[in-house]
């Protein structure tokens, strides 16, 4: 018998930043490469495809790609080439991390440039600006309701790979408590998105917006709901304004609760001999990987490898 499992906290492999377009085949295959040779520290070689999946999109580019090549051309001494990209990084609006990029060795020859300091300030400005417009009480009460949330799905993977949780709970009694939690939840999400619709990157920031996508990702009992706000988000998604990624898994989540074959492959089920995770039946399944890729999603490989990873306790050994 198969066992059944959601899953949506295992976005550790996906790309930052919300995809506004569809990448071709050749951009994904390009990218792919690239990948691979900027891991394995081959800097040129990696700038090369990066450049041809560039030009693919006729210089268009997922956000992080763009990113690891601004690092590669750091890397190999280029400053002009590397601040090319990093310009074009800020002036989209979409990245914000002052703090990572400040942090990031790769870019350590650029320090001593004059350019270094002046793109970190334009994104400390930016952030600011962006922060000033957010709606922080919405925030923090979302952050609130995402700790509960997850609390008890961490007990519950905890206990499956055989760690130890706080007054040794029963596996029984952690799903009691995870269900109990999301029958309150269902009137918290309702009256939220009653009141503001979709929470968008605008009014509650990336992590705001994220956590209230978490939450629904959780009503399985109310497929309408999701369904609901599901729609709200693609608007959001096709503005920048909301996850592409998190869109994937939500509508994922909706196909699989109303019987359809899913897209993107998120949700995932034990495969026969439970030794390893699999995708839920979806559809086209041999270009799903081009699917993933166009929102920015890793490949389905290392999906399931992070998710053996991840939930190594539900697994039995060959």
């Amino acid at each position: 018998m198969k066992k059944y499992i959601f899953f949506t906290s295992l976005l550790l492999l996906s790309k930052f930043g919300s995809a506004q377009f569809q990448p071709s085949k050749p951009y994904y295959q390009f990218t792919r490469i690239a990948d691979s040779l900027f891991q394995r520290s081959d800097y040129h070689a990696s700038i090369v495809f990066f450049n041809k999946a560039i030009s693919a999109l006729e210089g268009k580019a997922i956000l992080d790609d763009r990113y690891n090549l601004a690092a590669a051309w750091a890397l190999v001494g280029q400053p002009d080439s590397s601040f090319f990209h990093l310009n074009k990084i800020v002036k989209s609006g979409k990245f914000y991390d002052s703090y990572k990029l400040s942090h990031d060795e790769k870019f350590g020859s650029l320090h001593a440039d004059a350019r270094w300091q002046n793109c970190l300030e334009e994104l400390k400005s930016k952030k600011k600006t962006v922060e000033n417009l957010l709606n922080h009480a919405l925030i923090k009460r979302l952050d609130s309701l995402k700790i509960e949330d997850q609390k008890w799905r961490n007990y519950s993977t905890k206990i499956r790979n055989k760690e130890v949780v706080p007054g040794n709970l029963t596996l029984d009694q952690v799903w009691k408590n995870s269900r109990i939690v999301d029958s309150l939840m269902y009137f918290e999400i309702k009256c939220i998105f009653l009141k503001y619709g979709y929470p968008n990157f605008d009014l509650v920031g990336e992590n705001g917006s994220s956590a209230f996508w978490l939450l629904v990702q959780h009503q399985d009992r109310h497929p309408m709901l999701q369904d609901s706000i599901l729609v709200a988000m693609k608007i959001e998604v096709d503005k920048g304004k909301a996850s592409a990624q998190n869109y994937a898994y939500l509508l994922d989540r909706v196909k699989v609760n109303t019987g359809k074959l899913q897209v993107y492959g998120t949700q995932m089920v034990l495969n026969e001999k439970q030794t390893s995770y699999q995708p839920q039946p979806l559809i086209d399944s041999e270009k799903v990987n081009e699917r993933r890729a166009s929102v920015g999603l890793d490949s389905i490989e290392a999906y399931i490898a992070l998710m053996n990873s991840q939930y190594y306790g539900t697994l039995k050994k060959e």
